[in-house]
């Protein structure tokens, strides 16, 4: 397959990052009317007790129910398929994405 002479790809991805970042996500959500988020993550973050932090600090003005903690060290294709999969089950409207590389080219 060739690749054509001009290539152009636009993903709307926000990434938060930093100080108080946790407490701005709500906000974020609200305005995109956003109000069923899938918490996208692996089970070491899990572990560390991570998830619970943002479920303690988000969760005052959203809840977070729905949590996908099956993503591997250099997830592919069908791991983004199971995740897609839940997003369309329990009706969710955005993504917050918990750890590293592997969890946010996942999300």
């Amino acid at each position: 397959m060739l690749l054509p002479g001009f290539y152009d790809f636009c993903c709307r991805v926000r990434i938060v990052s930093g100080e108080n970042a946790l407490e701005k996500i709500p906000a974020m959500l609200k305005k995109m009317k956003a109000h069923t988020p899938l918490v996208v993550t692996d089970k070491g973050v899990v572990g560390a007790g991570l998830v619970d932090v943002v479920r303690d600090t988000v969760g005052k003005e959203l809840e977070i129910v729905n949590v996908f903690d099956n993503v591997p060290v250099d997830s592919d294709y069908k791991i983004v398929d199971e995740a897609a999969k839940i997003y369309r089950q329990k009706k969710c409207d955005s993504i917050i994405a918990i750890g590293g590389g592997s969890v946010i080219d996942t999300a």
